[in-house]
């Protein structure tokens, strides 16, 4: 069996995202990646988790606007 990793976690909550909350992920993820960073460091599970956040707040109606 294997594990999701970060990455694809993220492209599978990519439609879900607006294009803001996307770029901004984006540039984040690419940031670490470019300074030797791995695509399943903690970081990037901790981008996985905000992304899941927007959207559980998004789907509940709360204003997650920024």
């Amino acid at each position: 069996m294997t594990r999701t990793t970060a990455m694809q976690e993220l492209s599978e909550l990519s439609p879900q995202l607006p294009l803001n909350v996307l770029k901004d992920i984006d540039h984040r993820v690419s940031d670490w990646l470019a300074r030797g960073g791995d695509e399943n460091d903690p970081y990037i599970w901790q981008q996985v988790g905000y992304a899941k956040n927007y959207i559980a707040a998004t789907f509940y109606g709360q204003d997650v606007s920024f």
